[in-house]
């Protein structure tokens, strides 16, 4: 069962981990407050509390689109605080803190 797994499942495994999210563009609309993430410019991810499952950290906040001053600490805060960075400016994503969102 031991060489299965690595000749088969590992190679699986790290081949996921491995893939570059690269196209981090995302949809804001033109709210008074566009970071906070909304069922509508955060569809596929709205309601999900793991936000590196599909952003990975070393990906984002690499342009700063809408000219926010606090945009040259964002990834700071990231490599500090992890995911608890992240409702700090964009909501809580429609996660509720007692039921902890879908992973």
């Amino acid at each position: 069962m031991n060489k299965i797994f690595f000749i088969f499942i590992l190679p699986l495994i790290t081949i996921q981990c491995s893939f570059e999210n690269t196209n981090e563009r995302y949809h804001f609309d033109n709210s008074p407050t566009p970071l906070i993430l909304t069922q509508n410019n955060h569809p596929h991810g709205y309601t999900h509390s793991g936000c590196f499952h599909c952003h990975l950290a070393q990906n984002i906040h690499q342009e700063d689109r809408l000219k926010d001053p606090s945009f040259g600490i964002a990834n700071y805060y990231v490599a500090q605080q992890g995911l608890a960075s992240c409702s700090g400016c964009h909501g809580n994503n429609g996660v509720n803190s007692t039921q902890g969102g879908n992973q």
